[in-house]
């Protein structure tokens, strides 16, 4: 069977790459590529202005290392790759003191460095340029840029973790879930059942890739403070047990969601939650009424 964890950041990251070749076009007179290695052999970025941000890849995947160690979100260390990737900077001739532009005292940096051990650094300058633009500085040269450098360089860690709030564990034996009604469900053999009812097992499925799919919107801390959830879903597994806590947030289109798991508190976009609230009638295998006609004599 396909992992499409690990095939669909492969398939996007070529997808990437063939957007930024589409996207960058022809180089202008006197303008050059801000960043020459190649994208798919990058493994290793560092944002920092007041912050550090550094990302590692390994087996095609990214992680955050600093300013905490976290499972990285692939598909947006990638996009974000593909951005910076898009961008051309112009020289700027005769430019050689570089406090004129700010970038004795840079307002921050990126360095890249790719499987072969090449590295490159760009540096912002704390001095504007004209037009909106921003001066940079890469081997001791001075360029200008778009302003868009300075939307890179502040970009949160967030944005690069892993959104998944939950990892189902493979052999998933026993579901108590605890919303609308509170129900219990087990599976005997290849089947699912409840209170000796015969449950459909491609309808448990849906639901339990509900809570394997559910995404972070923001990352909101590491404790469990929902108070009253709106649903519990205990998941035991040859694993261990796993807790989900769902509570739905009074204003707006969010719901906080706890994962025992991943030891997150998260907040998720209610609308998702809400397709988890489910009864026990609703895992049932639906029957089809069937008809009959009777042939005229």
């Amino acid at each position: 069977m396909i992992n499409f964890k690990i095939f669909i950041p492969i398939v996007l990251l070529v997808a990437a790459y063939a957007v930024y070749e589409f996207k960058k076009g022809p180089l202008k007179p006197g303008e050059s590529e801000a960043v020459s290695l190649e994208t798919i052999e990058i493994n290793k970025i560092i944002i920092s202005n007041e912050k550090v941000i550094e990302l590692s890849k390994e087996d095609n995947n990214w992680k955050v290392l600093r300013p905490k160690e976290y499972d990285g979100d692939t598909n947006a260390v990638n996009e974000f790759l593909e951005e910076i990737k898009s961008f051309n900077l112009e020289k700027l001739e005769g430019a050689t003191e570089l406090a004129k532009y700010g970038l004795d005292k840079p307002v921050g940096h990126f360095e890249l460095q790719d499987i072969h051990g090449n590295s490159e650094k760009l540096s912002i300058g704390s001095v504007p340029a004209l037009s909106g633009k921003v001066y940079l500085a890469k081997n001791n040269e001075v360029y200008i840029g778009a302003y868009d450098w300075n939307r890179m360089l502040n970009r949160r860690e967030d944005e690069f973790r892993n959104k998944s709030v939950f990892d189902l564990p493979e052999n998933v034996n026993r579901l108590e879930i605890d919303g609308e009604s509170k129900f219990t469900i087990e599976k005997s053999g290849d089947i699912w059942i409840s209170s000796e009812i015969e449950l459909s097992t491609s309808e448990v499925n849906a639901f339990m890739a509900k809570i394997e799919y559910l995404n972070a919107v923001d990352f909101i801390g590491e404790t469990d403070t929902i108070k009253d959830p709106t649903l519990t879903v205990t998941i035991i597994s040859d694993e261990g047990t796993d807790v989900i806590k769902v509570r739905d947030e009074a204003e707006g289109n969010y719901a906080l969601v706890y994962s025992s798991q991943k030891n997150i508190l998260v907040r998720v976009l209610s609308e998702y939650t809400k397709s988890m609230m489910v009864s026990r009638d609703d895992l049932i295998e639906k029957v089809e009424p069937t008809t009959t006609t009777q042939a005229n004599d």
